[in-house]
């Protein structure tokens, strides 16, 4: 009398014989999904994750407008450091070194020239949050696992 012999793959691998088939699959199965990888097995239901468009075009305005404003406060800042701070202290400097004028005159005509304003990066205000960022940026994790 025959009956079903059960082949154990994880101590001997399967060697393509048809006759062990019907074990191997659930074999398999079981593998990949201890491994948290079964999906790979159905393709047709589980498609794969992609992100919402909605947010991946957020993001892409936000990364855009954030290069643009940083780009302004770096030529903003250029501009402060290379002109206008050294046209001041030049300024300074002149009213300082002149021999005609009292201390307390100095003092006025210093205090009467603007000083240059030192440029501040400006907060960015945005739709896209951070709530939709870690959104997004799990979708991505997703699609990559996938």
């Amino acid at each position: 009398m025959s009956g079903i012999h059960l082949f154990d793959f994880a101590t001997k691998p399967f060697d393509g014989d048809p006759r062990q088939a019907h074990q191997f699959i659930p074999f398999l199965q079981s593998q990949l999904g201890a491994a948290k990888l079964s999906y790979v097995l159905n393709v047709k239901d589980y498609p794969t994750p992609q992100p919402d468009e909605y947010l991946v075009t957020l993001e892409r305005q936000h990364q855009a407008e954030r290069q643009a404003m940083m780009r302004t406060y770096h030529e903003r800042r250029a501009q402060y450091d290379r002109v206008m701070l050294p046209v001041y202290l030049r300024r300074v400097q002149t009213i300082e070194g002149d021999v005609e004028l009292s201390e307390q005159d100095k003092i006025a005509a210093i205090n009467a020239i603007p000083r240059p304003v030192e440029p501040t990066l400006p907060t960015h205000e945005s739709n896209f949050t951070t709530a939709m960022e870690i959104q997004l940026s799990k979708a991505e994790d997703k699609a990559r696992q996938f």
